[in-house]
């Protein structure tokens, strides 16, 4: 897979790294030194400026990953694109800025019964989806110029050890509470400020836009397009958080940090396919311009290949070391099992279907991604506000399964009919059957009294397992033919 796999392989060690350092401040130090109060309070902060954050850049963002080819020119710095992307981030903030003020009442008073102390630091979110936004947008222009470790690596571990740091900081009395959040908040600034620096060391973009260039590349298409992914990405981090800034309606913060503790657990599953998409786009984006689809086919292939191998591994794990990894935690977050084990499934549907998401946004079909978002967010309002009131944490659990299982679904089944693409194969058989059996054979295994020794030798047993079969039947050789040692086993 060439540079995929080069790239992809570096931001999977930075994100697991980031993983571990997020599993070590999720099970150790949050609980210890935060009360679920506090941690729902961060986590809705998160969700609703994130969901923000994706209307500022006013789509330039998506234009980028599209469009760059066409942008692209090393003797004008990119017809100054940086400056373009810091212009319309200006822009949309103002815009965003305009809109939350005119419907101020309304959120503050959305928020009022259950999470009061959101509405504190309503202004913050503006000043943080602003930071975001722009994070965002410049993360798109690096990957464009095919430098996504740097992103990865502010964006997994950097944050976290700051923000380890602070909670250290507010834990033994330095900071009060409107100091840590602001800390909270200051920490994303400190990302953006790193990224900012790292791009003019390797791309030295000028201040100067080339606005005679983009008089003509702003067409009718691009701003459609532009207009439609911007919808769309609202819908795809929607998904994603959406539930959250509903809890924070019906529950209370507490519950709200013990879910978003619980949920930590399977970003470990997301990383892969996190990793992958990020240099994916830009392939595929390069693939449709030169009509080159074999490659995109080969892309669908792989991904679908590996994804499903490495989240059914991940998958494994957290459903059989469930019960051991929550006695790590406080006994308040108990009812978060159910939920983990839940949205681990709702993953790994979504890894199983590969980066179908990447080859429809950037073909000239991208608007069906949209329509598909539209309806993912739909079922998810709907379903979260049916089954939040009735079933609490675990209903947001299932709400994001029903989504996400539609949303592929549709997917899958658009790139069956327009592309003749069904990336299931013998391969993705054995994948399955792997799975079924190494979860059969583990999950039934005693659990030991002590919890890390049940995690070390579940997780010891599922390991090999999924290497027999990963080498016996040649499921993934990009990755073995990485590792000297794995190379030379011969089954």
């Amino acid at each position: 897979m060439g540079i995929i796999a080069k790239q992809g392989i570096l931001n999977s060690i930075y994100s697991y790294l980031g993983v571990l350092l997020g599993f070590i401040s999720i099970i150790y130090i949050q609980p210890t030194f935060l009360k679920s109060t506090e941690i729902g309070l961060t986590r809705i902060l998160v969700s609703f400026s994130f969901m923000a954050s994706i209307f500022i850049p006013l789509g330039i963002g998506t234009v980028t990953m599209r469009y760059f080819p066409r942008i692209k020119n090393s003797e004008n710095s990119h017809n100054g694109h940086f400056m373009m992307i810091l212009l319309f981030c200006t822009v949309g903030f103002i815009l965003l800025s305009c809109f939350f003020l005119f419907f101020k009442n309304r959120i503050l008073h959305y928020y009022e019964v259950k999470s009061p102390l959101f509405n504190a630091y309503f202004y913050l979110t503006f000043f943080f989806s602003f930071i975001v936004a722009i994070t965002g947008a410049l993360n798109v222009y690096a990957a464009s110029l095919y430098k996504t470790a740097i992103s990865v690596f502010l964006n997994e571990v950097l944050i976290r050890l700051l923000q380890i740091l602070i909670i250290f900081i507010y834990h033994f009395g330095y900071f009060n509470l409107n100091q840590f959040v602001i800390a909270f908040v200051a920490v994303y600034l400190i990302q953006l400020i790193c990224l900012v620096i790292y791009i003019f060391k390797i791309d030295r973009p000028q201040l100067k836009i080339n606005w005679a260039f983009y008089r003509a590349f702003f067409d009718n298409k691009v701003i459609l397009f532009a207009v439609f992914m911007l919808f769309t990405a609202f819908a795809s981090i929607g998904i994603k958080m959406i539930d959250q800034i509903i809890m924070g309606h019906f529950l209370s913060l507490d519950y709200i940090g013990i879910y978003a503790t619980s949920i930590f657990m399977v970003a470990i599953m997301e990383v892969p396919y996190n990793s992958l998409e990020k240099i994916s786009n830009t392939i595929a984006a390069n693939s449709w311009a030169n009509n080159d689809l074999a490659n995109i086919k080969k892309i669908y292939f792989d991904s679908v290949r590996i994804l499903m191998l490495v989240g059914g591994f991940l998958l494994c794990g957290l459903i059989c070391c469930a019960e051991s990894i929550f006695q790590l935690l406080p006994s308040e977050y108990a009812i978060g099992k159910t939920c983990m084990v839940i949205m681990a499934i709702s993953s790994f549907v979504n890894l199983s279907t590969g980066i179908n998401s990447s080859i429809i946004a950037t073909s000239h079909k991208y608007f069906v991604v949209s329509i598909f978002l539209f309806v993912l967010i739909a079922v998810s309002i709907i379903s979260n506000n049916f089954l939040i009131p009735r079933f609490g944490i675990i209903g947001a659990a299932y709400s994001a399964l029903i989504s996400m299982g539609m949303y592929n679904i549709l997917k899958v089944i658009y790139l069956w009919y327009r592309l003749k693409m069904l990336p299931y194969n013998k391969s993705s058989f054995i994948v399955l059957m792997t799975i079924i059996a190494v979860f059969l054979i583990v999950y039934f295994i005693p659990n030991f009294q002590n919890p890390y020794a049940t995690i070390l030798i579940k997780g010891s047993i599922i390991t090999i397992l999924f290497l027999l079969s990963t080498i016996k039947f040649n499921l993934a050789p990009e990755i073995i033919s990485k590792i000297p040692i794995l190379n030379k086993i011969k089954l």
